[in-house]
This record gives structure tokens, sequence and C-alpha cells, in this order.
């Protein structure tokens, strides 16, 4: 298994379904990875508490529409303690995401609706992009520290177009860090989750 323990993976499904899928490495290795079915914001993670000693959560977290902290919750219980959680999702105060307000546009990396006849039209779609500071605050009240956070692009650098956006923000006295389109941050386990459900997350 490419030099890995267990591995797990999960997508969104009817729970307590599974499906084995295979894929070949670039030098020829055999990958296999069980999917686990469920969804993320309803149903318990189908592992015991301190399973695993890392979780990635890459572009899952923008496409929860009703209760994302279920899942950060889960994370926590399935990671031993100082166990890592990788996590990546779209920057909702990107320079791409200000240019657009600015130029009264909507600044959600995908605004649009699946047209129903689509082939994808059951594909989930984004419920909710978050800024850095959305996601530390997220992150800690899950239960973890933050040990890394950054922004950059999704493939090449596509920041070039936006230098007007940056000058404006620096005349401002505004934050220019942490303005690339993608979020990647890290947390490491604690042993107490924080609060279920923030106030600046849920509203009554």
């Amino acid at each position: 298994m490419l030099g890995y323990g267990e591995i797990r993976g999960c997508y969104l499904g009817e729970a307590g379904q599974r499906d084995l899928r295979r894929t070949w490495s670039r030098d020829g290795q055999l990958f296999e990875c069980m999917l686990d079915l469920f969804d993320a914001e309803t149903d318990p993670f189908p592992y015991p508490d301190h399973h695993f000693q890392a979780v990635p959560c890459c572009e899952v977290l923008e496409h929860l529409q009703r209760d994302p902290m279920h899942m950060m919750t889960e994370i926590h219980r399935i990671l031993q303690p100082g166990g890592t959680l990788v996590l990546t999702t779209p920057n909702n105060s990107s320079l791409r995401s200000v240019a657009a307000v600015l130029l009264r546009k909507n600044p959600n990396l995908y605004s649009g609706y699946q047209h129903p006849r689509s082939e994808r039209s059951r594909d989930p779609r984004h419920a909710r992009e978050y800024t850095p500071d959305e996601i530390l605050q997220l992150i800690a009240y899950s239960g973890f520290t933050v040990s890394t956070i950054e922004t950059g692009p999704y493939g090449d650098p596509d920041e070039a177009g936006f230098g007007w956006v940056r000058t404006s923000l620096t005349t401002l006295g505004l934050p220019t860090s942490l303005r690339g389109d993608c979020i990647y941050a890290v947390g490491r386990r604690q042993l107490e989750s924080g609060n279920r459900f923030p106030a600046w997350l849920y509203s009554d």
C-alpha cells in the first residue's frame, strides 16, 4: 500500500455501504482503497475512537449544507491524540473574490447551479465558502490547534491580474496576506473538543 498502514476513503452515499477502488501509481504500484459511504453531516463515521493518525478533508467543507461541525466533531473523535487534520477549501476572501465584489460580481468560486438536464445535475455544489479567519475558528472550536494555515492557487498562479486589488488593500490599510484562492490548513488534535455550535456559524 505504498508504505502506508490502513487507508480508508469515504464518499456521500447510503450509510453502511462500501465500494473498493483501485488505481495504479506512476511507478506501477497498485493502490487499493475501501470507500465507506455515509453522510458526513448526519451519520456517525464508521470508525472507532482514536483510530487514525491523519485525516485529509480536502474540498469537502464548502459542500456541506446543514451541519459542518458534525463532520469536524467526528474527525476529532476518530483521530488519535496529536493526530493530524489536513483541510483544504476555497478562500472567500481571496484577491479574486475581492475583485469580484468590487466589480459587482459574485465572490464565490462556484456560484452557479448545474442545469437540471446536465449529467452532473446531482453533483453537490458549494453551499458556503470560508475565509482563513473562519477556518482558524472552525478548527479551534473543533478541538484542534492550528499548526499551519496558508493560501495558494488552484493550479497555476493567477494573481497577476489582481495587482490593483492588492494595491487597493494596502492603500486602505487592510490585510494582503492569505489572499490565494485555496486555503490549506493543518491542525493537531487536542484531548477535548470545543464548542459544538459556535454562534458565528449557526443561527437559531
